[in-house]
């Protein structure tokens, strides 16, 4: 059946399946330009911002106090009230409901109306911890910048190292093969077992930089998934300040720091004006209808209360004092923090300047001078001179290369907190 169906319309087929691939083909060459494309480190950090687990459970927290501030300040529910007044408890007649004519069976309802402050007061709680939420997700969103940011420089300052020390292993390897010949031609065997040896080395480093590429691979894949698998594109310019100082001093309360100061806040002044209501009394109301046995008369009832706040010197107003001078000392732990941030942006900015000058140092002069020297040195040795000099410059050399990658990874993380440290979208590079 299949067969004659086939037969009968094998050209509907095979348009059909001309078409499926002119549509899955370019679908899927997007889907392969999207797992190669260069990883910029602006790209990542805005990748970790928008899919980080973690802000995922800030969110949802922030959802749960917006649902929480719908219903704040709301009247508690209304209550029903079943059950029997006046029931004899006593006598021949201990428990007949119909036995005294006072006996009814009873059904109502009771509400409760807390004093209109403490519902409002119970709003400003719920509202001060909504914008607590907030701030701690635009905290987290910083955090979670910066970290990524840090992860990706880690990565490139890794991978800048590898490639260095692979090309001084390649010369190095050169090297070898002339000692070898000189061996041949008469030369000193132990120049050949001395470059080896200095090979070795530099293989130990490689090693060493793998394992830190993939320890950085694993950092940056916690915040960006398989999208961390992708090749980096080149840094940004890490010498050139992302936010000038005296602008970021004017941001210094939006920093991920800071951020959550002004919610701490407002949750203190919900609490004092929570501790100021309790001074109000609560109200209730009550109703009920009570049946009764036989020809007897029906009856209802109502039922108003008031709270009697008598002794507030010890109560109330002990919690008043109390919410107060917690605010106070908010106020002035935000005012200390304010100024321990002040002086770590001064102090983040002098690194970041020390580095840049530190980093081109090395790449105007350190850097050039011990390849000079190792050239140098090398040449000698050609000429008849004793393998030891180039040995020793190349192991200087050798060293400085990682150590200025190193640098340049401090810098790379130094730039990054200089560029994702504030909320406001016009730090940001």
């Amino acid at each position: 059946m299949i067969c004659t169906f086939l037969s009968r319309h094998a050209g509907v087929c095979i348009t059909a399946f001309v078409l499926l691939l002119a549509v899955w083909a370019p679908l899927r060459a997007q889907s392969d330009d999207a797992a190669t494309a260069q990883l910029t480190l602006t790209g990542a950090v805005e990748l970790a911002t928008r899919s980080a687990p973690l802000l995922g459970a800030l969110d949802a927290r922030e959802q749960a106090a917006n649902e929480e501030l719908v219903r704040a300040g709301a009247l508690p529910d209304p209550e029903l009230t079943l059950g029997i007044d006046n029931l004899t408890a006593t006598g021949n007649d201990a428990f007949a409901i119909g036995a005294d004519p006072m006996t009814m069976r009873k059904i109502g309802f009771r509400q409760r109306l807390p004093a209109k402050a403490k519902r409002e007061a119970e709003h400003g709680m719920a509202l001060a911890e909504r914008d607590m939420r907030t701030a701690q997700v635009q905290a987290g969103t910083l955090t979670v910048g910066r970290a990524s940011g840090e992860a990706w420089v880690m990565r490139w300052a890794a991978e800048h190292e590898r490639t260095l020390l692979q090309a001084l292993l390649a010369d190095t390897q050169l090297a070898t093969r002339a000692a070898r010949a000189r061996v041949k031609a008469g030369g000193n065997p132990g120049d050949v077992l001395a470059v080896r040896a200095l090979e070795l080395e530099i293989e130990n480093q490689l090693s060493s930089s793998e394992a830190r590429i993939a320890s950085a691979n694993a950092s940056l894949r916690r915040w960006l998934g398989d999208h961390a698998l992708r090749p980096l594109a080149d840094p940004p310019a890490f010498d050139e300040v992302p936010v000038p100082e005296a602008r970021a001093l004017a941001l210094l309360d939006r920093s991920a720091d800071l951020l959550v100061f002004d919610a701490h806040s407002a949750q203190a002044d919900a609490a004092v004006a929570a501790a100021r209501a309790q001074r109000r009394p609560d109200f209730s109301i009550a109703a009920g209808y009570g049946q009764r046995a036989a020809s007897r008369a029906d009856m209802i009832s109502l039922e108003f209360a008031i709270d009697l706040p008598l002794f507030t010197a010890n109560r109330q107003d002990r919690g008043i004092a109390a919410s107060i001078a917690n605010r106070d000392a908010l106020h002035a732990e935000h005012e200390d923090a304010r100024r321990a941030e002040a002086a770590v942006i001064r102090g983040d900015y002098a690194q970041w300047a020390a580095l840049v000058e530190q980093v081109h140092r090395d790449n105007r002069e350190r850097l050039p001078l011990l390849h000079d020297r190792s050239a140098l040195a090398l040449a000698g040795y050609r000429s008849g001179q004793s393998l030891d000099a180039w040995i020793d410059a190349r192991r200087d050399e050798v060293q400085a290369s990682i150590e200025t990658t190193r640098r340049l990874q401090e810098l790379g993380s130094a730039w990054v907190g200089l560029a994702y440290r504030f909320k406001s979208q016009e730090s940001q590079p």
